[in-house]
């Protein structure tokens, strides 16, 4: 469902963020 896309896109983005932030704007969950 669009659910799991959403989740696996925001997973992508925040380990993309991390790389490039040592603290992402987010918790994680």
């Amino acid at each position: 469902m669009d659910d799991r896309s959403d989740q696996n896109a925001d997973g992508k983005a925040m380990q993309a963020g991390a790389r490039l932030y040592p603290v992402p704007p987010f918790p994680k969950q």
